[in-house]
């Protein structure tokens, strides 16, 4: 695959989880954790027919019987995808909650607790638009701080939920189709129950059989949809480039949050999102940086 066609693949991806974030508009009257429960129902059927379509259903079987057998990586698959259920909770609560700011603060946060984890734990240099970043952004976290006694829980859900799910996925070098298959395959049995729950005091379908049914259905298709072109992006692009593009989703989020109805911006805000977005236009220059340096030794050699 190209990188124009991974490039192509990581903005879409990107459009469709902001996308994703604003849909449950449609899904009304549904809470978010029901948005999460059918989120995690109906992407596994997808799932199933892109293997079925790259006619490896037989080798994902086999996959799963290596898992089975293998109690170290069942329990890593067990934990990425207790990790995993509590991002789609958290992606699908926030937005009708009122805190999808707070969401795409979360991601706006994430790639920078990930430079700094990248330094403590794998001993990882940092440039100094890494270290610029980091330092802006304590800049924005303290002054959010300062003004509201606190951070948003859902940001630090993300920034801090996700991290250990990428080192786990780092040391078992599982990042494939497979291992996400896996994971959703076992969030079908908590999703399930979180329904039954929640069946006997608030209805758990979207208004009008019809409807609700392409509501549903269409839930399904935009999360599976966005996380295929993600993880077809993340094999056709570099490193460098694949997290450049990555800060076009909490962008694209936080022009969804104040599109939501629910949602309030104050002027005061400016003081936590200015510092945090030149924050990651620090991290875009790095990236930019390091991809034009590689192409020069790609020249080089």
């Amino acid at each position: 695959m190209s990188a124009n066609k991974g490039v192509t693949l990581s903005l879409l991806s990107s459009v469709l989880f902001a996308v994703l974030c604003y849909y449950s508009v449609f899904l009304s009257p549904l809470n978010g954790w029901q948005i999460a429960a059918w989120r995690a129902l109906t992407t596994v059927p997808l799932l199933i027919l892109l293997l079925a379509l790259r006619q490896e259903l037989t080798l994902f079987l086999h996959y799963i019987r290596s898992v089975v057998k293998s109690g170290r990586l069942f329990a890593a698959t067990f934990i990425c995808a207790a990790l995993l259920g509590l991002q789609i909770v958290i992606f699908c609560w926030a937005p009708v909650n009122g805190q999808s700011r707070a969401l795409a603060l979360g991601y706006f946060m994430l790639p920078l607790v990930m430079v700094v984890i990248g330094r403590v734990l794998y001993g990882e240099k940092m440039t100094a638009w890494q270290k610029s970043g980091v330092l802006l952004t304590a800049c924005g976290v303290t002054a959010h701080v300062f003004m509201v006694h606190a951070l948003p829980v859902v940001a630090l859900v993300v920034m801090l939920g996700y991290p250990p799910y990428f080192i786990i996925k780092r040391r078992l070098k599982s990042t494939h189709l497979f291992s996400i298959m896996a994971e959703n395959l076992l969030l079908v049995t908590p999703a399930l129950f979180l329904l039954a729950l929640q069946a006997a005091d608030n209805p758990v379908f979207p208004a009008g059989y019809v409807s609700g049914w392409l509501a549903l259905s269409g839930l399904g298709v935009l999360s599976g949809s966005a996380l295929l072109c993600f993880l077809l992006a993340s094999r056709a692009l570099s490193f460098t480039l694949f997290g450049m593009l990555s800060y076009v989703e909490p962008l694209l989020l936080f022009i969804v949050s104040l599109l939501l109805p629910g949602e309030k911006f104050s002027p005061s805000s400016l003081i936590t999102y200015i510092p945090i977005g030149l924050a990651t236009f620090a991290l875009l220059a790095d990236g930019y940086t390091k991809m034009k340096r590689n192409k020069s030794h790609q020249r080089c050699s």
